[in-house]
């Protein structure tokens, strides 16, 4: 017999406990789509509830998942994915211990929910991390799903195996223990919430309970919001430490570029600020191929953009049991500039698209603008924008419909940035 929520019901005059209701939802609306996650809640009384291709249901389609990557202990990491429209690996068992990275499709462009129903996984699970991926000395990531009810301090969540962990990584920070008791990345303000996934790296195995003695508020971080680029599945962290010297004020926000294209950026909040870098495979951060730019809110539009070079002795290169991080130290000797805004286009991403796609482009000056797609016919599709703006970078999205809201069909299209003194064009392809 099953209750509502279609767990077994609890026999006697004592309840097991309260069962539990949860919807876990799905990134979209971007062109990665990935999200780092766990699930408190599982249904794991029904039998085959928590198997892969039930579980993940919801999302399980050729249009709509990317793939699913998870990895338990010292194993090497599994991915639930499509191959020639087969499912592949979806009579695994999703469990709470474990921590998932998800990804959708980028034309998935609304909420989609995965429901359980169920208990909350015990407080007191005993979880084993493991220095070596199993057989090999290669340093093992430990994926961990935060399944306690209430946020905690990291440190305080860790703090039985403290003295083990090398590094302690989420989707958006990252804190590094660079000698007993040292931190790069202001570890000692992290919040993991529940839900969250966490890889970490030990120097030795250990095994723990996590530990929440003095729970907190949710803290999530705040995302850039005025540069843009591509969210992988994994990064190398950049930690950056304005020194008290530094002048004349903390910028609102901090971009990094290697070889020209923006690989990350970070709301500043403090003098300790990081970057998620999503290099590329074999890239590196270096004083010649790499800048940081510094936005300020409160500056004009044509000054708001500052440039900041690299010096080979304050970025540093590091490599800890396994874990590659750049430390960057910023002080009254950085070699900084105003970055003068040029009227320039963008290539679009994702390309190729389906349907949604992002257009980047500069302002030199404040005026009338208009973006405008065409087909390979020179037909006007549609007007994405026409305004007048000022000065700097913008950007807008275009969802693959006409001026009437119809899907368009495959194939080549130029978009066209109109300014009072230029016209820039570009071209993309829409492939479904």
């Amino acid at each position: 017999m099953l209750d509502p929520d279609e767990t077994p019901s609890d026999i006697g005059a004592i309840r097991a406990g309260d069962h539990q209701y949860e919807e876990y939802s799905m990134p979209y609306g971007t062109s990665s789509n990935i999200k780092w996650m766990s699930f408190p809640v599982l249904n794991n009384y029904t039998s085959g509830y928590t198997t892969n291709s039930n579980f993940f249901a919801s999302i399980i389609s050729t249009t709509v998942l990317d793939w699913v990557d998870w990895k338990d202990e010292d194993d090497p990491i599994i991915r639930m994915a499509y191959v020639s429209n087969t499912l592949q690996n979806g009579n695994n068992t999703v469990t709470s211990p474990v921590g998932y990275k998800v990804k959708l499709n980028s034309s998935v462009s609304s909420e989609i929910f995965i429901p359980t129903s169920g208990y909350i996984q015990s407080p007191t699970t005993t979880i084993n991390l493991y220095k070596y991926l199993n057989g090999t000395t290669t340093i093992n990531e430990n994926w961990l799903g935060y399944f306690l009810p209430e946020p905690c301090n990291a440190l305080e969540a860790f703090s039985p195996i403290l003295s083990y962990i090398t590094s302690i990584t989420t989707q958006y920070w990252s804190a590094t223990q660079v000698s007993p008791g040292v931190w790069w990345g202001n570890a000692g303000s992290r919040v993991l919430n529940p839900g969250d996934m966490v890889i970490v790296k030990v120097n030795q195995n250990c095994s723990f309970s996590w530990n929440n003695g003095q729970p907190v508020e949710p803290d999530y971080v705040q995302l850039a919001e005025n540069f843009s680029y591509t969210e992988k599945a994994d990064y190398t962290p950049l930690y950056i430490v304005f020194e008290e010297d530094f002048s004349p004020e903390l910028p609102d926000e901090i971009g990094l570029y290697v070889n020209g294209v923006c690989k990350g950026a970070t709301v500043v909040d403090g003098a300790d600020a990081q970057i998620c870098a999503y290099l590329d495979a074999n890239e590196e951060i270096t004083p010649e191929n790499s800048e940081l730019v510094f936005w300020y809110e409160s500056k004009a539009a044509y000054q708001n953009r500052v440039r900041c070079n690299f010096r080979s002795d304050t970025l540093k290169k590091n490599q800890l049991e396994g874990h590659l991080y750049y430390s960057f130290k910023v002080d009254n000797k950085a070699d900084t500039n105003t970055i003068v805004p040029i009227t320039s286009l963008a290539q679009n991403y994702p390309n190729p698209f389906n349907p949604r796609t992002m257009i980047a482009f500069e302002l030199a000056e404040e005026g009338p603008v208009s973006i405008e797609i065409y087909n390979v016919k020179g037909q006007k599709v549609t007007t994405l924008l026409s305004s007048s703006l000022v000065s700097g970078s913008h950007k807008i999205e275009w969802n693959g419909t006409d001026k009437y809201g119809r899907n368009v069909a495959s194939g080549i299209y130029q978009y066209q940035l109109i300014t009072k003194d230029k016209s820039i064009s570009r071209k993309m392809l829409l492939m479904k």
